[in-house]
């Protein structure tokens, strides 16, 4: 640090708006005394730069236990040094510039319809439907095991199924999502993350959604039951 850099100056108070971009630097001190308005900071060619471009700005160099005008060789008197109990932190005397509200347009909402659109991103299949009949079929040639991996709701000939490993069939749909389930291959649009339409679709805890182009069903999670050969034989189209 500089010795005999200026560290205060003289200048009109109107000028300090000069620096309310350095209002927040710990070291740059304001003191009113009269009419004049003194500044003050550590060695900084900076600060030094902005002052010498303010018209009737004086800047001045300590020497010793007197203050120099910068380029002269006299001393002069009358420039407060740090004990003076007037001095403010330059925060507390330039403030922000005033905040002017910019009001938002009010916007119109429009209707935006939900719909199933032809989707290019591969997703696992986590559900399936199918007849009862080809169901009926398929159980017949796996495991007992195989089957209580699923979980299966009916709705007249239609039986939706829940799980994995899914009836490997030509026949039926097959599904992807969580709880917002879609066609495999499909997607929607508006393009929504499943959190979203869960919040869309209005579903309540323990609901699941699936989304047709024929509609939307909402099924009650407590409404599936595991697969079993004999609970198979008992359902009626």
């Amino acid at each position: 640090m500089d010795p005999h850099a200026p560290t205060r100056a003289r200048l009109r108070a109107i000028d300090l708006v000069a620096f309310a971009d350095l209002r927040a630097r710990p070291d740059l001190f304001v003191l009113q005394l009269g009419d004049a308005t003194w500044l003050r900071w550590l060695p900084d060619p900076a600060v030094v730069c902005r002052l010498l471009a303010l018209p009737e700005a004086e800047v001045f160099v300590r020497v010793g236990n007197t203050w120099v005008p910068a380029g002269r060789t006299l001393a002069v008197e009358g420039v407060p040094d740090d004990r003076h109990p007037g001095w403010k932190p330059l925060t507390a005397v330039v403030l922000p510039a005033r905040i002017e509200p910019d009001l938002a347009t009010p916007t119109t909402w429009g209707r935006v319809d939900l719909r199933l659109v032809p989707g290019d991103i591969p997703m696992p299949a986590s559900a399936m439907s199918l007849s009862l009949v080809a169901l009926r079929a398929w159980s017949d040639t796996v495991p007992e095991s195989d089957l209580r991996r699923l979980q299966a709701v009916q709705r007249e000939g239609e039986v939706f199924i829940l799980g994995e490993p899914l009836p490997v069939l030509t026949e039926g749909c097959r599904y992807h999502g969580n709880r917002v389930l879609l066609p495999l291959g499909w997607c929607c649009e508006p393009a929504l993350d499943e959190a979203a339409l869960v919040e869309v679709l209005g579903l309540a805890s323990g609901e699941i959604a699936r989304i047709t182009p024929d509609g939307i069903d909402v099924f009650a999670m407590s409404a599936f039951t595991p697969l079993t050969r004999v609970g198979l034989r008992r359902r009626t189209p």
